[in-house]
């Protein structure tokens, strides 16, 4: 997005259920100039309306108006086992660019992950990894996301918000 934009890029993020629930993030996705959205542990989202999901048809009408039209995306992380777990309509081409797997990184593989995104600061990359064999890639995100230790590129929102709370904003250089 970064490079396309030739800009840094803006991500609104939330891991907020309760902030999934009403309008207001949605208002302000579709109204501000975030270039996309992450729900982090967004498995409430994903499964099929069959099975009772009330959530989905919001991120349904965001992709298939605004989104689309503004060049915008909506980024899920989920825990989901399988991905037939996921109702197929999001899965459909023109909603769903892209379903990548991760696995947990071995603590050398994070360390050197956080070393390069906190522009080589090891001292500080060691510090945060959490004391584990193996780091999730949300964990590392978490360990380096507090407003007080942001890390260089990475601001929060004026609203000095983290990822517990119900959203933040975050900017990203493209470097």
């Amino acid at each position: 997005m970064s490079r396309r934009k030739r800009d840094s890029a803006r991500i609104m993020y939330t891991a907020d259920r309760g902030a999934l629930e009403n309008d207001e993030i949605f208002v302000e996705f579709i109204t501000g100039s975030h270039d996309a959205f992450v729900v982090e542990d967004a498995d409430h989202i994903l499964t099929p309306r069959a099975d009772g999901n009330d959530n989905l048809h919001r991120f349904l009408c965001i992709a298939d108006g605004v989104v689309r039209a503004l060049g915008r995306k909506i980024i899920f992380t989920t825990n989901l086992p399988n991905i037939g777990d996921i109702d197929e309509a999001l899965l459909r081409p023109g909603r769903c660019f892209a379903v990548l797997r991760t696995r947990n990184l071995e603590r050398p593989e994070a360390q050197r992950l956080l070393t390069k995104v906190l522009d080589g600061d090891g001292a500080r990359a060691e510090a945060a990894l959490p004391d584990s064999r193996t780091v999730t890639l949300a964990n590392l995100f978490r360990a380096v996301s507090a407003p007080a230790e942001a890390s260089p590129g990475t601001r929060a929102s004026p609203a000095g918000a983290d990822p517990s709370s119900a959203h933040a904003t975050r900017t990203r250089s493209s470097a």
